[in-house]
């Protein structure tokens, strides 16, 4: 297979245990094409401790943020005019294949067109794929299989670093209705790790839900109390069996 680069920007985000960060740029070096560029910011990290993964199309910047969705922010303005994809720390490409694989598509990104791909989930050594009849539904749109061209417009929406909970869909949101087309390919390209502020229901989590909508704070709270009863794996067992088909696999990147 010839080596090319991809066009692909690539914003990691990072703040909390480094093997994290570490999974996910073994996951983009492994890759088959590397991307035009990867950007990551990091918080709580010095100089030395990256040391080893530095690279020519790698930038850094250290603690520059002040909160996660400041970061993304961070990241994005200085990303400019290429397709953009969010792989935050901890996260990881479902294989060596996945930047050739959607490299095809990159064309239409230029024309303001949105690539959503799919998203598995990874708790443990469970993963779960989504089911293709809810991956058709509007409201499925993963940030890590999210990919937009971050033209000049784009480039002006930004997180609402306030919103805690909705951020990322409001904001992805957002970026759809500025777009032409959405194209929605039934491919999964990132594993997504579970447990973070999206997938874990907290006291804080469910006091925003009941703020944003009555309905989404209860079903937190019922969400909290189940975690609460049982261990994290059955849990997300739980919650993600009708939306997911779940399987257990041995070895991750």
């Amino acid at each position: 297979m010839q080596k090319k680069k991809s066009n692909l920007c690539i914003v990691t985000v990072h703040k909390g245990n480094l093997n994290n960060l570490k999974a996910t740029i073994k996951s983009i070096d492994a890759q088959n094409i590397k991307p035009s560029v990867h950007i990551i910011v990091a918080k709580n990290i010095c100089n030395y401790q990256i040391y080893f993964f530095k690279k020519k199309n790698r930038l850094f910047f250290l603690n520059k943020d002040n909160s996660i969705y400041d970061a993304m922010n961070f990241g994005k303005a200085v990303s400019k005019n290429l397709p953009l994809l969010f792989l935050n720390s901890g996260d990881f490409f479902l294989n060596k294949t996945t930047l050739f694989n959607i490299n095809k598509f990159f064309l239409l990104t230029k024309l303001n067109y949105i690539l959503i791909f799919g998203t598995q989930q990874k708790y443990d050594n469970i993963l779960f794929k989504i089911n293709i009849n809810f991956f058709k539904r509007k409201k499925y749109i993963p940030h890590s299989s999210f990919i937009f061209f971050n033209n000049y417009f784009n480039k002006k929406i930004d997180f609402n670093v306030k919103n805690i909970i909705s951020a990322d869909g409001d904001w992805m949101k957002s970026i759809i209705k500025r777009s032409r087309f959405v194209l929605k390919i039934y491919k999964d390209i990132a594993i997504h790790s579970l447990g973070g502020i999206s997938t874990k229901p907290t006291i804080l989590t469910t006091y925003y839900q009941f703020n944003y909508k009555i309905f989404e704070g209860v079903k937190e709270l019922i969400k909290l109390i189940l975690n609460f009863c049982m261990s994290s794996k059955l849990y997300y067992k739980l919650i993600y069996n009708k939306k997911y088909i779940q399987y257990e696999k041995n070895k991750f990147f």
